[in-house]
């Protein structure tokens, strides 16, 4: 009797388990990966093609083609093909339209301002502003940084700003004190401070030998940019200087 009713207990299990396996767990099975037809998404805008896709039951992954003349992201092409039937949830590849050419920028860090000219240049790119900044390691003229990351995409045709090293050079010069001195003591001292002669000019001074500074354009009290141009006025002993 005990052995009858354990025999009747799991054939009761049995039929739960086929009436649950048939009703639940193999629609479910069959539904996940049912058969679908892929849609025709060629000549949608990429969000109303993704929609349709979605519908569907399936994915997509996304590649871009250079286009001038075809709208931003339209699907230009589609794999598998419209009318393809295939599993729910399988990978639509869309191809995008980009009318806008971009380009992988490179690193012209560490290369001279025209070794990176040339080398924007040839993938078409520009150079844009050029800031210049000392540099006790890297040489005079060697591109220190760059507006763009290296790798970044960008549109052909944008300009990059670039840092290029002046080398170990001063970033300011303080003027000197000029008047009383000979022009040749004059222009050893400007040299020396780091800066750039202008214009000379002559002034009639019956008091003072010849060549001797009266004046200068900048003031000894200012502190300026490396190589700024200073003028001077010399004593002259011919009256037609006056």
């Amino acid at each position: 009797m005990k052995f009858l009713k354990t025999a009747l207990t799991v054939a009761v299990y049995c039929v739960v388990l086929i009436l649950l396996a048939d009703k639940v767990i193999l629609p479910s099975y069959v539904h996940f990966e049912k058969d679908v037809a892929v849609p025709l998404v060629v000549r949608l805008e990429v969000s109303d093609a993704q929609k349709l896709l979605k519908k569907n039951d399936l994915t997509w992954s996304v590649k871009y083609r250079f286009e001038p003349n075809q709208p931003k992201n339209v699907v230009l092409n589609q794999s598998p093909e419209p009318g393809a039937i295939v599993k729910s949830g399988r990978i639509v590849r869309l191809i995008l339209s980009q009318n806008e050419l971009m380009v992988t920028v490179p690193s012209v860090k560490l290369t001279t301002l025209r070794d990176a000219s040339f080398t924007l240049e040839s993938i078409g790119l520009k150079i844009g502003n050029i800031t210049h900044q000392p540099s006790v390691e890297i040489p005079a003229g060697v591109v220190i940084d760059q507006s763009a990351a290296y790798n970044s995409k960008i549109r052909s045709g944008s300009r990059i700003d670039l840092i290029v090293s002046l080398g170990n050079t001063p970033t300011e010069a303080h003027v000197p004190y000029l008047i009383s001195k000979t022009l040749l003591e004059a222009k050893t001292t400007i040299v020396e401070s780091g800066l750039s002669l202008g214009k000379v000019t002559k002034k009639y001074h019956a008091d003072l030998l010849p060549g001797t500074i009266i004046a200068q354009s900048l003031d000894s009290s200012q502190v300026v940019a490396p190589q700024t141009t200073i003028d001077l006025v010399v004593s002259s002993i011919d009256k037609d200087d006056e």
